[in-house]
């Protein structure tokens, strides 16, 4: 059995924390090159909840519905309710890249086109999910709904309850 205070323990952790920064670097960069928004999404416990699948499942299809459903209203205007087209589904779809410990995460990717001044196709999409997520005043919430319609007044509230999420 090994001793946590070890000190080649302690080494051997560092080097693959190490490593794991130097291909999280590496990642990054690929998916620059290859035109790919990355995604952090994080869950955290709240209520003292265990990571039950029904919650796990049900946040991450709330996020997935929420980017597109903005996606679809940043692309094609304001909706009256919380619909999405198939085309804004497809071009905002979020692709499990792997999963960390610690937390219960997943690194999310996304592909997506880059023009001359190297604006990409989902910016401004993931510019107003943050928007979205971090808002924690009525008159904010108001202020989206109708900048967007129904899309994120009538649907955010689940995916702000117990995540973290970074792009």
């Amino acid at each position: 059995m090994r001793e946590p205070d070890s000190k080649a323990l302690r080494i051997n952790l560092a080097a693959k924390q190490k490593l794991a920064g130097q291909l999280r670097t590496r990642l990054m960069e690929a998916a620059e090159e290859s035109q790919v928004e990355v995604c952090n999404y994080r869950l955290i416990q709240t209520e003292n909840r265990r990571y039950g699948l029904s919650y796990v499942s049900d946040s991450m299809l709330s996020y997935q519905y929420l980017f597109a459903q903005i996606h679809d209203a940043q692309k094609n205007g304001r909706k009256d309710r919380a619909v999405f087209g198939t085309e804004a589904l497809e071009e905002s779809m979020l692709e499990v890249g792997y999963t960390y410990s610690r937390s219960l995460g997943f690194v999310l990717m996304a592909p997506a086109t880059r023009d001359l001044f190297a604006t990409g196709t989902l910016d401004r999409s993931i510019e107003t999910l943050f928007r979205v997520i971090d808002m924690e005043r009525t008159p904010d919430v108001r202020a989206v709904a109708h900048e967007l319609g129904c899309v994120s007044a009538c649907n955010f509230d689940p995916v702000r309850r117990g995540i973290g999420v970074q792009f």
